[in-house]
């Protein structure tokens, strides 16, 4: 078979741009130790693993999906992991998540400090698309600053106190792992608002249960993002993206990610 491999743009993967690829190699060498074609030519590809975000890339592998290419993440899962879209559909599908609004103006909000100030549309590419305020002159002054320069939506979630964690999967397989926040890298130094973690119990077959409808809901093969574990054990999701590094288990994920590729 020949499958098209297609790497993030390096724009998209701030501070984690080696990383990216070197975990799209690793599915590249499973896949071409299996015997199959692995090329960087979408155009005569019978299938398509892909990190891209671009405008411009997304909209080439729409017309290779128009002609019945198969793309690991499709393009509308890419589209729904849009920060506004995801948000509005884990509203409608009750996925747990901090109380939440989207808004395109700067809004009276209804929600309890200390927020989260996010870049609605597209993903985090610099430091200021996402800020922490714990009041309402910093939250004001955030949107508006995100506004005046072209963000047309600003997505609003009340802060999660509690154990910062970060998990990875492959929608539809056995393969899922978790690890604290504090523990790894960081894009741009976030994570150190929520503290040292405190270790509290949770169950983690309700929250692999949790993500996998969460990535059916995006229909996102490949997926990651963040939740906050609370002293009562629950768990609620911040953030959710397609295809993560994988980086503190890119050997188990290359395996199950490319078992999914030929699977499909």
């Amino acid at each position: 078979m020949i499958i098209a491999c297609i790497y993030r743009e390096s724009r998209f993967s701030p501070n984690m741009a080696d990383a990216d690829a070197a975990i799209l190699d690793a599915v590249a060498q499973r896949l071409a130790a299996q015997g199959h074609v692995v090329t960087h030519d979408v155009d005569h590809a019978q299938m398509v693993f892909s990190m891209a975000r671009s405008v411009e890339k997304l909209s080439h592998l729409r017309q290779a999906e128009g002609r019945g290419v198969r793309v690991i993440n499709s393009t509308q899962a890419i589209d729904n992991c849009n920060r506004t879209r995801f948000t509005q559909l884990f509203i409608r599908h009750h996925i747990p998540m901090p109380p939440s609004i989207v808004c395109t103006a700067i809004p009276t909000i209804g929600l309890n400090y200390p927020l989260w100030i996010k870049k609605g549309e597209g993903y985090s590419e610099r430091p200021d698309d996402v800020t922490y305020a714990a009041t309402p002159d910093t939250a004001t002054r955030a949107i508006q600053q995100m506004m005046e320069r072209g963000v047309k939506s600003v997505v609003v979630n009340e802060h999660a106190v509690g154990d910062l964690v970060k998990f990875y999967g492959v929608r539809g397989t056995h393969f899922f792992r978790w690890y604290y926040a504090a523990d790894g890298h960081s894009k741009f130094g976030l994570e150190s608002i929520n503290g040292k973690q405190q270790g509290y119990a949770f169950d983690l077959r309700s929250m692999m249960q949790t993500c996998e409808q969460a990535a059916a809901v995006l229909d996102l093969d490949i997926y990651g993002g963040d939740c906050v574990i609370s002293s009562d054990g629950t768990f609620r999701i911040i953030d959710f993206n397609d295809w993560p590094s994988f980086s503190p288990f890119r050997d188990d994920a290359a395996d199950a990610i490319a078992k999914l590729v030929v699977n499909q």
